[in-house]
């Protein structure tokens, strides 16, 4: 019996989707917070007004701060539930990752290596493990970029502003 290409394609790209996941979560899992990571726990379990002064001390971008604080009111303030934010960050990049790979290089099998050999990068993994704002920063990014190669191909405006979104919310999220 011959599995149809669509179906292969689904089959190998849900279990680069669990590998992804169960790698991150399983770093995660296996270390305390660290300095920064503790930091960022403390920062966002304070009242909005004093989370913002304490942010215009610090030397990093409010955005990351901010959405934490919404995902932790709804999720919690354990080790976990913080680095969950960073690990859901990194899945949905490796989604936009495999989208950008196969558009543009017009490839399925090229996207299923690029997007597998994003789920088991080391560096990739321990960042995405992480209560920081390493993660997101990556998937604003990535979003940003597919936005500027449309702009350049199409020669559309509304991608220039989505563009300029996504890389404003790069600057507000790390420096």
């Amino acid at each position: 019996m011959r599995i149809p290409p669509k179906k292969l394609e689904s089959i190998a790209i849900a279990s680069i989707f669990l590998i992804a996941i169960f790698s991150r979560v399983a770093h995660s899992l296996s270390r305390e917070f660290w300095y920064d990571e503790a930091f960022t726990g403390i920062l966002i379990r304070q009242p909005w007004k004093e989370m913002i002064q304490m942010i215009t001390s610090d030397i990093h971008p409010p955005f990351y701060y901010i959405l934490l604080k919404g995902w932790s009111a709804v999720f919690g303030y354990k080790e976990f539930a913080l680095r969950a934010f960073s690990i859901f960050a990194n899945i949905a990049n490796l989604s936009v990752f495999y989208v950008l790979i196969k558009k543009y290089f017009s490839d399925t099998k090229f996207a299923l290596v690029a997007a597998m050999l994003f789920a088991v990068n080391p560096f990739l993994i321990a960042y995405s493990a992480e209560a920081r704002m390493y993660s997101l920063f990556s998937l604003l990014y990535f979003c940003a970029f597919h936005f500027f190669i449309k702009a350049l191909r199409e020669k559309k405006n509304i991608y220039w502003i989505f563009f300029s979104i996504f890389y404003a919310l790069c600057l507000y999220t790390h420096y």
